[in-house]
């Protein structure tokens, strides 16, 4: 890896659905994996 010539930002995600989508069953697993994967990368250590 190269480091880039420039500061990195945090970087933040946000997802946003018609409510009427609140129950379907893809639109809840996308959100609890989602969710999943941004709490593991929050707990990685910093490289």
């Amino acid at each position: 890896m190269v480091e880039p010539p420039y500061e990195a930002v945090p970087l933040s995600e946000a997802l946003w659905w018609h409510p009427v989508h609140t129950h379907d069953a893809a639109h809840i697993w996308l959100r609890e994996t989602a969710a999943r994967v941004g709490k593991r990368m929050a707990e990685r250590p910093e490289e």
